[in-house]
């Protein structure tokens, strides 16, 4: 019942933003009233948040409508934008390495058209007071899950690459990951670095954290930017163009991360957000890791979607239609490049 009543409360704040992003978009972008732009669309996977500043940047810079398009950004909703995107009623969405996997192998396929962060920022949090040290005391503790089917996979493989052997109970959150954290139900939770580790340190709480990509899980993309079929075959131009501005975005974001972090707050109504000072923090870092080391943000390695989409695969984590593990994967149809420049 009350994960029924969050995800309400955020599809009714999300068509809320939707509506006022597009009065935003109308009123500050003039020329879109000069040319004739074409329609194009991009549906959220959750609400808005420092994953999609860059998307937000472009918006606000006008470099859609440089580019012709008159992008509408779907509010997250009950509907996946996996869903959306597979049947085309969506252009672009955002989703992740895990759904594109998934979604391919149950012969609804997706493709990953940039990767928005370089590398995987998610980890194992634990309160510090707990006295978890390494992932190989998570054994025997209460993990909060999300009901995904790659969970247990990944975090029996952290715990034992520690040494330790990878047993421990999965109970569904119902709340907040930190917020059931704070509550003793469980030991430890799955989170993003760059999002609840950071809104734990504003709130001075002490907490462990365990990365995925040092504990024996492939490094992996995610969150990513994807496609369909039906749009990769008819809307190739218009693929090129939403690529072309969002990478400007998310260069603007990364040479600019407080200016960047005050156009996604003026981009969201009053309220979206509540802290903003952790949008300023979130954005320092993702700016760091949205193309580390000077490479060119959104191009994808094909290392990155051979080795994770294995460990899923080889752990019996990816089905078809019918339910049945599947065995093998095309890895080269999970992903492309041909759109970033």
């Amino acid at each position: 019942m009350k994960k029924l009543i969050l995800l309400i409360i955020l599809i009714v704040a999300a068509f809320g933003i939707f509506a006022f992003q597009n009065q935003l978009s109308n009123s500050q972008n003039p020329r879109s009233k000069i040319q004739k732009l074409k329609a194009f669309s991009l549906a959220l996977d959750w609400v808005p948040n420092t994953n999609h500043t860059g998307i937000y940047v472009a918006r606000a810079k006008g470099w859609y409508e440089d580019e012709g398009l008159d992008l509408k950004i779907l509010p997250y909703s009950e509907v996946s934008s996996n869903t959306l995107v597979y049947e085309n009623k969506a252009d672009v969405g955002i989703s992740s390495t895990e759904s594109v996997v998934m979604q391919t192998g149950s012969k609804n396929p997706v493709i990953s058209i940039a990767a928005i962060i370089n590398s995987n920022t998610s980890g194992l949090i634990t309160l510090k007071d707990k006295g978890i040290k390494s992932p190989r005391d998570l054994d025997n503790k209460t993990y909060g899950g999300f009901g995904l089917p790659y969970e247990n996979a990944v975090v029996r493989e952290v715990i034992q690459s520690d040494g330790g052997k990878g047993i421990f109970t999965n109970v569904i959150l119902e709340t907040a990951a930190m917020d059931a954290l704070a509550s003793g139900r469980i030991d430890f939770v799955w989170v993003f670095e760059g999002w609840d580790k950071i809104a734990a340190n504003i709130e001075n709480i002490e907490t462990n954290y365990f990365p995925i990509k040092d504990y024996g899980v492939p490094d992996y993309y995610t969150p990513v930017i994807i496609t369909g079929p039906k749009q990769m075959d008819a809307k190739k131009d218009l693929l090129a163009k939403f690529m072309r501005a969002t990478q400007k975005g998310y260069a603007f974001a990364i040479a600019n991360p407080d200016d960047a972090a005050k156009i996604l707050i003026a981009q969201n109504p009053k309220g979206t957000f509540p802290n903003e000072e952790l949008i300023s923090k979130s954005q320092k870092f993702l700016s760091k890791t949205y193309a580390p080391n000077d490479k060119t943000w959104g191009i994808q390695d094909r290392k990155f979607w051979r080795d994770y989409p294995k460990f899923m695969i080889d752990n019996k984590t990816v089905t078809d239609k019918n339910g049945n593990p599947i065995k093998s994967i095309d890895f080269e149809s999970l992903y492309t490049n041909k759109f970033l420049e």
